[in-house]
């Protein structure tokens, strides 16, 4: 392999785990699908930016600006922030091209405020083990405005970085996700967060009654102190298509029922999320 900038291949290795061999090969393989009209360098900046890391980071001077003077036009900016809601990936019909696109949307806040992030289309991989209380670093982002509201966009050239060793040097928000023990749930309670291991999977079932239909898939889970039916409907259903018996789990923002049999039961709904924290801790990501 010809020189290749040595500070973005360590960063690559530590973000996706892979071996030096491995990203050799990967390397090789990106400059010949482009038939060697492409260099090795240019091979290893588009797979960094396919991980979501930001090639200039390797030799860029991070400075992140508050959320406080954040305005509408501002653009290649970093921000160091926390995630302090993390909404589920939403599909969308394309309308020019045959297909589906995909929005991601969290709400992540610093010392100094608040602000939405919006992802789209691939970018939405990057936040799909973030969990609230993750710090995250973004670079090369863009403000605008939507009905009156400040919002962070990430393009092409936006870095993602979370858990970033910047954060030892600045000030975030001690937030963190508040989880409550399966034993302590009752019926009517809303914007639960529950972590556990999940015990039993049923398969996905279609629904229709008077006023919707869909799908719902209904699994188990536990912790230390109990288990506890849940019932994942819809777009929450699909979450759970690559989970598997023995998983960790973070459920957030699900609300809880009292069934037909006096049990509690934690439902999953169109704003909630369910994060695999078994492979949350095989990543350098979130």
């Amino acid at each position: 392999m010809n020189p290749i900038p040595s500070g973005l291949l360590n960063q690559y290795l530590e973000k996706t785990g892979k071996s030096p061999e491995e990203a050799e090969k990967l390397i090789r393989e990106k400059t010949a699908k482009f038939a060697g009209l492409l260099t090795e360098e240019a091979a290893l900046f588009l797979l960094a930016k396919e991980a979501g890391i930001n090639p200039d980071l390797a030799t860029k001077t991070i400075q992140p600006v508050p959320i406080q003077q954040l305005e509408p036009g501002q653009t290649n900016i970093d921000v160091l922030c926390v995630a302090k809601h993390v909404y589920p990936i939403k599909e969308f019909p394309n309308k020019n091209k045959p297909g589906t696109g995909k929005r991601g949307s969290l709400l992540v806040c610093d010392e100094t405020g608040e602000i939405y992030l919006t992802l789209w289309h691939q970018h939405t991989d990057l936040i799909k083990t973030v969990s609230i209380g993750t710090p995250i670093l973004l670079s090369n982002v863009s403000v605008t405005e939507y009905n009156g509201q400040k919002q962070l966009n990430f393009g092409f050239k936006s870095g993602f970085d979370a858990n970033p060793t910047a954060v030892s040097t600045h000030t975030l928000p001690n937030f963190k996700t508040e989880t409550m023990a399966i034993e302590k749930i009752e019926g009517g309670q809303y914007n639960l967060n529950v972590s556990g291991t999940i015990t039993k999977l049923f398969p996905v079932k279609s629904f229709e009654n008077d006023r919707d239909s869909g799908e719902y898939r209904a699994f188990e889970i536990k912790d230390d102190s109990a288990i506890i039916r849940c019932v994942a409907w819809n777009d929450a259903a699909t979450q759970t298509e690559k989970l598997k018996e023995g998983d960790a789990v973070l459920i957030e923002n699900a609300y809880s029922k009292t069934n037909r049999n006096d049990e509690t039961e934690l439902h999953l709904g169109d704003k909630s999320r369910v994060v695999s924290q078994s492979q949350t801790r095989g990543e350098s990501t979130s």
